[in-house]
């Protein structure tokens, strides 16, 4: 990561976005933002660029449930997904992380969110790496046979 993060903000109301992005801001590095309130925001933004994070509320368009989420791994399956609510349920969470979340923070626990968001970033990464490396091995093998 080059010291910009490009996060998409999802759901809850505009003023919601301002604490997130401060938080996030005090980790020294510069952010780009975007805000998507509503189900047909959050289609466009993920149609129109690439993201290194997803913050979203458990909410969207008025409903509670995970539709942000599915919309999310419909578009990028690798995107970290990080929940931000009030509060939920046990439950919720669960099938949130069951659903392919990164990781989940309460707005009232907002000093955790940095840790959250670039620990998740950092996963991702190693991920991507692992799976260059593996598919480098494999061409090798095969390299090697033929």
């Amino acid at each position: 990561m080059d010291g910009q993060l490009r996060a998409l903000v999802v759901g809850g109301s505009v003023h919601w976005v301002d604490p997130i992005v401060g938080v996030l801001r005090r980790s020294g590095r510069r952010i780009e933002h975007q805000w998507a309130g509503t189900t047909e925001q959050l289609a466009t933004a993920l149609d129109r660029g690439r993201w290194d994070v997803v913050l979203s509320d458990y909410e969207l368009d008025g409903r509670e449930g995970l539709s942000s989420l599915e919309l999310v791994r419909r578009a990028d399956r690798d995107v970290p997904f990080i929940l931000v609510a009030d509060a939920i349920g046990e439950e919720e969470v669960a099938a949130a992380f069951r659903a392919g979340a990164s990781d989940f923070v309460l707005t009232s626990r907002l000093d955790r969110l940095s840790t959250a968001v670039f620990r998740a970033i950092e996963e991702r990464l190693a991920r991507q790496r692992a799976a260059a490396e593996l598919e480098r091995s494999e061409l090798s093998f095969r390299v090697l046979l033929d």
